[in-house]
């Protein structure tokens, strides 16, 4: 969401930063609280938007009762223990690549019959505990790689911005849905193949045709 407001010539930098955050904070449903720090909102221009995001999965993949606390891998080579697994059992879209794996969780349709959207969560885990810098670091090569042909398994697109913003995102996932909030595939085959996300990982929340809405990467799930 997006609006315009214009300030007189001479307003306090100040009121104008606490005025940007107090929208943000309101679009994104206290999620991001402040969006600018101290010190700044003394542009002559503030560009400012925002995005919220809140669905259930398709289907009941995950329940409460299934998630159980393991061991994950951090890329320094350490350890973190009791780390919440969600578990399930049923059968999703997993393609392998060279180095990597691909899941898709679709997310439920809208309940709006005019709204013709379909979204969906990939996670992109690598072979090795070490191998995020590098799978990162692929998907960064915009010639002289495959990563376009992998991009368009996936259904996404590539995105770029020459612009230097202040940006943040929050996305909370549990066993129901997800709700992701920021300011600033196609079908793959069935398969039976194992995803376990217990080392660095990749993630994006996509509307199923190419547009990314979100993108990052989970180093330590335990870490704020």
């Amino acid at each position: 969401m997006a609006s315009i407001k214009q300030v007189p010539t001479g307003t306090n930098a100040e009121e104008v930063r606490v005025e940007v955050n107090s929208w943000v904070e309101e679009q994104t449903r206290g999620l991001i609280p402040e969006i600018l720090p101290p010190g700044s909102g003394n542009g002559i221009c503030i560009n400012a938007n925002t995005l919220y995001f809140k669905a259930s999965w398709r289907d009941e993949y995950f329940d409460e009762l299934t998630t159980r606390e393991d061991v994950f891998h951090l890329l320094t080579g350490d350890k973190v223990g009791k780390v919440p697994f969600m578990t399930s059992g049923y059968e999703h879209y997993i393609t392998a690549f060279d180095g990597f794996k691909a899941l898709r969780l679709p997310y439920q349709a809208s309940k709006d019959y005019n709204d013709f959207r379909s979204f969906s969560m990939i996670l992109l885990l690598p072979d090795a505990i070490d191998g995020l810098p590098a799978l990162a670091h692929r998907f960064k090569i915009s010639t002289g790689f495959e990563a376009s042909s992998i991009l368009g398994e996936l259904g996404l697109t590539a995105l770029a911005s020459e612009s230097q913003i202040y940006h943040q995102a929050i996305i909370e996932v549990n066993e129901k849905d997800t709700t992701a909030t920021a300011a600033t595939v196609d079908d793959m085959a069935f398969s039976m193949e194992d995803f376990v996300a217990d080392h660095p990982f990749i993630f994006l929340i996509t509307e199923d045709g190419g547009t990314v809405l979100f993108m990052g990467h989970v180093l330590n799930p335990l870490a704020g």
